[in-house]
């Protein structure tokens, strides 16, 4: 998957790029088939909405390699009707549903962390809280001494990129059609205090929602100043207090409609006027824009479940629920969205996602930063200067102070980072930790990259890291050319050997010929000499036998004769 285009192919290959100091980089090398034609040659949908692939049509292409972790198991069926056309079914994970391209599923969401943790105490006295007169206080005695406690939020570990549809069901507790976990503070709730020997019980004592007054008396030349990262997400001091901002715009009547079904429906002009306002309260330039309107898109999926597991999901009948509107919707918006809540599509889908989010459930120990944060002060705290993996974030965010995961299933991932890490000899590099974490965690989906946070894409964070790590791949590229050098020239000594040795069995060749001849030549030879012999032996016979046929008629010379 490149961007929002689906590539299908048939592997061929599978290549492992090793470098100095054990890096290993997976690579597949595949015949892909022509997708990039729609007018129905190449790829097409048939009448039941399946992915048809024509295999006469295969893509020329320079590049036929990906990494391992961009790659999405497939199998072909042939069509009956059509031999030349294959349907591409997709290899599914157990229990998960195959929802619409329209909406995204919760388990591929990962919040920004903002919980609070262990030992935080919100000091920001610009936030002040709304009293709620319609439950009762917690009386506690001054000389109750407080217990510990360790606040462990549920964490999906996946990311909100802005472009999902708010339509789906967020964090397997309700079924809400927000997203994501706001990346305000959470909403603390203070219950079981007490000691042993004077236990206390009541109800919850919940915090209402954040005002931010201090934000709002500002003077307009003292504007909140927001340091970005690289990818475009806000860190420092003023990250917190600036996503609060973002939070109450979007919660302030007038800004974002309510009777739209999904965050993408909301009018630009309204999404216009809310950025004026961010930019009324603090420092941010039209760079940024693209961040906080995917920020402002999640927290707007938060606040509409927010307030339908308040309002909504307490209660069995609609009359019920339209008696407990909340006091800042108004009765018109109240009403469309108890009746699109109740609409069996959307019941329908909140059912699949939760049962989805059921089975994806995370404990973290990240407190109210967010990744880009947790990825900033790491950074920073690192004297060589090397930069956190995902790997090292998720052992960041799931640990405790004293180092041990917080729950079973992290220590499970846990230890396979360090099992992989450990094999691979120290690889450090980005690179390698990210494709650590797509082998234990799985392959990202829909342009996502988890552990990143809000923003961040596949081609922006890997481009990031390089310009991060520019000079480690410097000195690897130089690695590289040297080797390809060395590589040249043993080409080159191999092509001369082989060379010379096609010579010499060539000249031997020759030898065995000419040592083939001179041994013909021998035996003709030897054979005219046999014939010779046998002739000599037939002359000198012929002759014997002549010459006793003569014997007879010769006279001697001493017998006397008349004249």
């Amino acid at each position: 998957m490149t961007g929002n285009v689906g590539y299908y192919g048939v592997l061929k290959d599978v290549i492992e790029l090793q470098y100095i100091g054990g890096n290993r980089i997976m690579l597949f090398k595949c015949d892909w088939w022509d997708v990039t034609n729609h007018g129905g040659r190449g790829i097409k949908q048939d009448e039941y909405g399946f992915t048809c692939v024509n295999f006469t049509r295969t893509l020329n292409t320079n590049e036929p390699f990906i990494l391992a972790n961009q790659a999405q198991q497939v199998f072909y069926v042939q069509d009956t009707n059509e031999p030349n056309w294959h349907v591409a079914i997709k290899i599914q994970p157990r229990d998960l549903y195959d929802m619409e391209s329209e909406v995204d599923p919760c388990q591929q969401i990962e919040p920004d962390l903002h919980i609070e943790s262990t030992d935080m105490v919100d000091t920001n006295d610009g936030v002040i809280t709304w009293n709620r007169p319609d439950i009762e206080g917690v009386v506690l005695d001054a000389n109750i001494v407080l217990p510990h406690q360790t606040q462990e939020r549920e964490l999906d570990d996946f990311i909100d990129d802005g472009e999902g549809d708010d339509t789906f069901i967020d964090n397997g507790d309700g079924d809400g059609d927000g997203i994501s976990i706001d990346s305000e503070p959470a909403r603390t709730e203070v219950g079981g205090i007490g000691s042993s020997s004077n236990p206390i019980s009541g109800k919850k004592r919940t915090r209402g929602s954040s005002r931010g007054i201090k934000l709002f008396n500002r003077r307009p030349d003292d504007k909140l100043i927001v340091q970005f990262n690289a990818e475009g997400q806000p860190i420092g001091d003023n990250a917190r207090p600036f996503a609060t901002l973002c939070g109450i715009i979007v919660r302030t009547p007038g800004n974002a409609p309510l009777q739209v079904t999904k965050w993408a429906d909301v009018p630009e002009q309204s999404k216009e006027k809310m950025w004026k306002h961010i930019q009324d309260y603090a420092v941010v330039d039209d760079e940024r824009k693209k961040w906080v309107l995917q920020s402002l898109g999640k927290k707007y999926r938060d606040y509409r479940k927010d307030i339908k597991d308040k309002y909504y999901s307490p209660w069995n009948t609609d009359d019920e629920r339209l008696q407990h509107r909340p006091p800042d919707v108004s009765s018109e918006d109240w009403a469309w969205l108890v009746q699109y809540w109740g609409s069996p599509e959307v019941q329908a889908v909140a059912s699949k996602n939760k049962a989805n989010r059921s089975s994806q459930k995370l404990r973290h120990t990240g407190g109210t930063k967010s990744f880009a944060r947790h990825r900033d002060e790491e950074t920073r705290s690192r004297t060589d200067g090397s930069i956190p993996t995902r790997a090292d974030l998720f052992i960041r965010t799931h640990s405790r102070k004293d180092g041990t995961p917080v729950d079973e299933k992290s220590t499970e991932i846990i230890s396979k980072f360090k099992e992989l890490s450990a094999a691979q000899e120290g690889g450090s590099s980005s690179s390698i930790g990210d494709d650590i974490y797509t082998q234990v965690m799985g392959a990202e989906r829909h342009g996502r990259v988890r552990g990143y946070g809000l923003g961040p894409t596949p081609t922006s964070v890997f481009g990031s890291t390089s310009r991060q790590s520019q000079a480690a791949f410097d000195e690897l590229q130089t690695e590289l050319s040297s080797m390809h050098e060395k590589l040249q020239q043993m080409e080159e000594w191999k092509k001369n050997q082989e060379e010379e040795k096609r010579q010499m069995e060539e000249w031997k060749k020759n030898q065995e010929e000419e040592k083939r001849q001179m041994e013909e030549w021998k035996k003709n030879q030897e054979e005219e000499k046999r014939a010779h012999l046998e002739e000599m032996k037939l002359m000198q016979a012929i002759i014997a036998e002549m010459r006793q046929r003569l014997s007879p008629h010769r006279r001697d010379p001493s017998e006397g004769g008349a004249n």
